[in-house]
């Protein structure tokens, strides 16, 4: 009689090897999934950032009056920092565009926008050799940047990884056009025209 039966399942060996081989899957792909997540929040934040610029200009160029953008952290009131990082505020004005909200003084809140993720994010005067930080911006009545102001908008990922950061360059005409790696170094970079026709420009920097 044939005594022999066979055997089902893993055996511990079989089990062993198994993890082994899954343990190192997981190390490998571990990086890529996190890198995913570090580009995906960071775009995640300068899509929304762009909405709320297309949405300021053609408010401004509809209405005839200026529009502008201050950071907030509420959603009710501008910020007297010059801290992005968590929303900003779209709003009408009455006056020429002092870009401070004021529901007293008339202004009117088009939107408000408040960011729950990590992600961090600066405007800045691109053409001040110290890229003074800005704490508001506004379009004038034909959609415009008011007194042709250059901006920088960087976001970055919340461990201030350049690798990971995105830009947008707004041009004196207002118009909003994304940053991109000129010379493949992994780095975006910036360029702008300042008024004598001289080109500057620099990497984005994070927060």
């Amino acid at each position: 009689m044939n005594t022999n039966k066979a055997q089902n399942g893993f055996s511990l060996i079989e089990l062993m090897i198994t993890l082994a081989i899954l343990a190192i899957l997981i190390m490998v792909a571990a990086p890529s999934m996190e890198s995913s997540r570090k580009k995906s929040a960071v775009t995640g934040l300068q899509r929304e950032f762009i909405s709320s610029l297309a949405l300021a200009r053609g408010e401004a160029s509809v209405k005839g009056r200026p529009v502008s953008i201050c950071p907030s952290a509420d959603t009710q009131t501008c910020d007297t920092n010059t801290d992005w990082s968590k929303g900003w505020l779209v709003f009408l004005e009455t006056g020429q565009g002092d870009g401070a909200y004021s529901s007293a003084a008339g202004d009117t809140l088009i939107r408000a926008y408040k960011n729950e993720g990590a992600s961090k994010m600066k405007v800045v005067d691109p053409l001040d050799s110290n890229q003074k930080a800005l704490n508001s911006l506004t379009w004038n009545a034909r959609g415009f940047s008011k007194d042709a102001q250059r901006a920088l908008v960087v976001v970055c990922d919340r461990s201030s990884d350049v690798k990971f950061a995105r830009g947008l360059m707004i041009a004196s005409s207002g118009r909003a056009i994304k940053t991109r790696d000129s010379d493949g170094d992994g780095i975006h970079d910036m360029s702008f025209i300042e008024d004598n026709g001289s080109k500057v420009t620099a990497v984005l920097t994070c927060p």
